[in-house]
């Protein structure tokens, strides 16, 4: 039985000795390969046993490789399937057909294995990646039910909480100053799990508070007049939390003096469902970043790729040089030997006139030189391609729920890192960046707030335009400005940007919770959003966060 655990790749060319090419690199390696020398099956074998990757040569006799590419992309069970074309040549009008087609890549004839099996491994990397962002994407609207239906769950909660203040007594409580309890409904003994007031052992209200820390809060608000809903949690005659909340007032009477008339109300069930409902948009934003990044994918590839193509072309180059170098080292080392044998000059005379030659042959001095230029570059390559997986694996991560302290300039500068490849090609990115205080925020969701505005911002251009990006201080916040030369928005859909899935994107290319998503991110760091736009001009979005002061 096929194993259908392995990767599965289509070669399509007409020349039988590329063929036996491709055959010969992948008999050892761990993939199903069916090849193909003519166009005829080319769409029935790739539906049949649907490929991870496809080689495609430009040539395919009867139909050339764009046309296949076309008529393939136009099938929905092989639209997504990166297409790789094999080209004798490469010019402006082959690079044009081959992306206008739905090409993702191309490789020169004659091909070297390990350019092959390099782009094999990034490509095929890259599908399973997306097709892990499909799921991801499928799940958002399941999550997003599930919001709906704990946002309906807790409306009938505050109607329910409504009606029993109304017909249900709630706990009353009156307290003394100094703790003590003077008495306390029936609804309030029951939500501590007493009978009566005779069944506490010691009647003080301090026994009652799950954290003693609460007690100081509560007798500081009640001092400056009175509590209205203080949450806190009570602890129970069994020693399990519960909580409740408390609005209190001082009262003063002959019999009693002054005194604390509190009314309590249980409010577990709410909690539980603001934590539930906070959990699910961790995950559902977690869900739309990964989205994001998928969308992102292919350009990613892109800008990984064009480093390890220089940084295998240099190495290539090393391998050629070192080989010349060995041989010289060689000549040398046969040099010494007929020194140390005085009695044959002439031999020493000929190896010294070898030696030079060679050197000259080789070019010595900028062979050596050349060297290090081509290392240089090669560890160019590699600190790119580092920090564009650094910075896209710390973008990717869930992160902490804790805020941290946070430079948003540099919050800024690797978001664009990630998404470099999506907006050099439409836009030129102008940074005006200011010193601006830290910030206490999740780093993570920060950096989703920028990537969602720019994103949009670079989809919103049409060919290609600009993006602007402030940053500075006012007063107590740190405020960051985006602005793009995009298409704008309407008036009448400006107050319908932040709301959940109001997209003006066609179906599939959004799912309309970015922005929702960023203004609930910016509102829970206690910041604000806002968006101001003009058809045909632009549109600038304005965040503005607190300033950390130390008190937090």
């Amino acid at each position: 039985m096929e194993n259908k655990t392995k990767d599965r790749i289509l070669v399509g060319d007409i020349e039988a000795a590329t063929i036996t090419f491709f055959k010969s690199i992948f008999k050892k390696q761990d993939y199903i390969v069916d090849f193909l020398t003519a166009e005829d099956d080319f769409l029935k074998t790739a539906v049949t046993n649907i490929p991870d990757l496809i080689f495609l040569a430009t040539d395919m006799g009867g139909m050339d490789g764009f046309t296949i590419c076309q008529n393939m992309k136009m099938n929905e069970r092989l639209q997504n399937i990166p297409v790789v074309f094999l080209s004798e040549t490469l010019n402006p009008d082959i690079k044009s057909k081959v992306f206008d087609s739905g090409g993702l890549d191309i490789v020169i004839k004659p091909i070297e294995t390990n350019e092959i099996l390099m782009k094999t491994k990034i490509h095929i990397g890259f599908n399973q990646f997306q097709k892990q962002t499909e799921k991801q994407l499928q799940k958002i609207d399941k999550q997003s039910d599930e919001i709906k239906a704990l946002e309906t769950r807790q409306q009938a909660l505050r109607e329910k909480l409504k009606s029993l203040t109304h017909h249900v007594p709630m706990g009353i409580l009156r307290t003394k100053p100094d703790g003590r309890i003077l008495d306390a409904n029936p609804a309030l003994f029951n939500l501590v799990g007493y009978k009566s007031l005779s069944d506490i052992s010691n009647p003080m209200i301090q026994g009652f508070y799950y954290n003693k820390e609460d007690r100081k809060k509560f007798l500081e608000k009640v001092t400056r007049g009175e509590v209205t809903n203080l949450e806190l949690r009570f602890r129970k005659k069994d020693d399990s939390p519960v909580w409740c909340s408390i609005s209190s007032v001082l009262q003063e009477n002959v019999e009693d003096g002054v005194y604390y008339l509190s009314s309590v109300q249980d409010i577990t069930e709410r909690k539980k469902i603001e934590e539930e409902k906070a959990n699910l948009f961790i995950q559902l934003t977690q869900t739309e970043k990964m989205a994001s990044i998928g969308q992102l994918a292919a350009g990613v590839a892109h800008e990984i790729n064009n480093p390890v193509g220089f940084v295998s072309s240099n190495l290539n180059s090393l391998e050629d040089y070192l080989s010349d170098l060995t041989e010289l080292i060689k000549l040398n080392e046969k040099f010494i030997r007929t020194l140390q044998e005085t009695e044959i000059d002439s031999a020493a005379m000929e190896l010294k006139h070898e030696i030079r030659k060679f050197s000259t042959r080789i070019d010595l001095d900028f062979l050596m030189k050349d060297i290090g230029e081509l290392m240089n570059d090669c560890q160019e390559g590699l600190d790119r391609i580092s920090n564009i997986v650094v910075d896209l694996k710390d973008f990717a991560h869930p992160g902490k729920k804790d805020p941290e302290l946070v430079n948003v300039n540099v919050g800024i500068a690797s978001t664009l890192n990630v998404i470099t490849s999506e907006l050099k090609y439409k836009a030129k990115v102008f940074a005006d960046y200011e010193v601006v205080p830290m910030i206490m925020a999740v780093p993570q969701q920060i950096n989703q707030v920028f990537l969602s505005i720019l994103v949009n911002a670079a989809q919103a251009i049409d060919k290609t335009g600009e993006i602007t990006i402030k940053t500075y201080q006012e007063k107590k916040d740190v405020v960051i400005e985006i602005s793009d030369t995009g298409c704008g928005i309407p008036a009448e859909d400006i107050s319908k940007v932040f709301d959940p899935f109001f997209t003006t994107k066609e179906i599939g290319k959004g799912t309309g919770l970015g922005m929702n998503i960023a203004y609930n991110i910016i509102e829970q760091h206690r910041g604000s959003i806002m968006v101001k736009s003009q058809v045909d001009k632009g549109t600038t979005f304005i965040i503005k966060l607190p300033v950390f002061e130390g008190k937090e």
